[in-house]
């Protein structure tokens, strides 16, 4: 009976020696198991050689991978699950490129979305691609997995399709409405007085904003800045001859369907270049800005009068230097008596206003002159 009990006794120690045993074992594979799990799930901080919360990723990103139509004034986001660390956040570990070529811009961080807003409103109708490297990490050190790359593409942006007048026009009437015609439908609160210019000489053409129904909405100011620009001459307009005037005038600035209109308040002065301008600012309905500054020049035309010249009587003598004169210009009008008579003046209306045969005058206005002969 002893024997059986001290046998029994032998085997129940055994088995609580085996149980735990086997309790140990387990656990060490399960401990082992969870610690392959978050090494795999995360990249370590090779200085710390640990992992802890959770593991970084991109969760969203805006615009979306393999969105269309994206305007061109897009700013670019990636939003990460948790906060990161915003010293890793920068141009090193968030690009954006248009297929092989980097995209200026910069980098900010805030409330777990990393922004990146491009220096220039990026091209139309092109694939952009964004890439988050894995370099970028949390507080506690954690890097994620691997890099977070997505592509998106553009829109096609607005276009200058048409001018009036058209580019290098010259013999513009004075009193000429300027206009610009867009490829597609334009946000009319962009196009003002801002967006579009018109430079005589050196000076913007000052103006009002208007409505389609115009209405003035605000008055603009003058400005003697002019966008930066070369001068080309073009064939067929007198660029070299035509002079410089800087004088600015008022106008006003309206849009409707496709047209944006300029339109003078005083005539434009004659025998001048003007440059119309429509600038990047102006965007269509959808936000796009056009690709770069649409600049065009016409050139007045020259103010001429008419010098009207006759004889007194007809058959006393011929008179020449009259006729259609450009304004501004010198003529010198001859009367040449014929046999039997002598000159006696000139007169224009009830005035004598020469007495010599020669008479030189400066053309500033339309003129009947009389040649009298005894």
């Amino acid at each position: 009976m002893e024997k059986q009990i001290k046998f029994t006794n032998e085997m129940n120690t055994s088995m609580f020696k085996h149980k735990r045993h086997s309790w140990f074992f387990s656990s060490t594979w399960i401990l082992l198991l969870l610690l392959s799990f978050f090494m795999w799930k995360c990249e370590k901080d090779i200085f710390e050689d640990e992992t802890i919360g959770v593991c970084p990723e991109v969760i969203s990103s805006d615009p979306a991978d393999e969105a269309t139509n994206v305007v061109t004034s897009k700013i670019i986001t990636a939003t990460f699950n948790e906060e990161m660390l915003p010293a890793t956040i920068n141009n090193q570990t968030f690009s954006v490129k248009q297929g092989t070529v980097p995209v200026s811009g910069i980098v900010t961080y805030a409330d777990k979305i990393a922004t990146f807003s491009p220096s220039e409103p990026l091209e139309g109708n092109k694939m952009y691609s964004g890439n988050i490297t894995k370099k970028v990490k949390d507080p506690a050190g954690n890097y994620p997995l691997e890099n977070y790359s997505w592509s998106f593409s553009t829109s096609n942006v607005p276009t200058v399709t048409s001018t009036d007048p058209l580019n290098a026009t010259s013999n513009v009437p004075l009193d000429k409405i300027i206009t610009a015609t867009f490829s597609t439908a334009m946000d009319p609160s962009t196009i003002n007085t801002a967006t579009f210019l018109v430079n005589q000489g050196t000076d913007q053409i000052a103006g009002t904003i208007t409505e389609n129904k115009g209405m003035p909405m605000a008055m603009a100011k003058q400005s003697t800045k002019q966008i930066a620009g070369t001068k080309t001459e073009k064939k067929g307009m007198p660029m070299a001859s035509a002079k410089q005037d800087t004088n600015p005038i008022a106008g006003s600035v309206s849009y409707s369907g496709t047209t944006a209109t300029f339109t003078p308040t005083s005539p434009l002065t004659d025998n001048t270049v003007y440059t119309g301008t429509i600038t990047i600012a102006a965007k269509d309905v959808a936000g796009n800005a056009m690709a770069s500054h649409y600049k065009w020049s016409f050139s007045t035309a020259q103010t001429q009068y008419t010098i009207t010249l006759s004889s007194n009587p007809a058959e006393g003598g011929s008179t020449s230097g009259g006729g259609l004169l450009n304004k501004d210009s010198q003529t010198t009008v001859i009367a040449t008596p014929f046999e039997g008579y002598t000159f006696a003046n000139w007169t224009e209306g009830a005035n004598i206003v020469s007495s010599n045969t020669s008479y030189d005058i400066i053309v500033t206005s339309d003129r009947t002159l009389v040649a009298h002969f005894e």
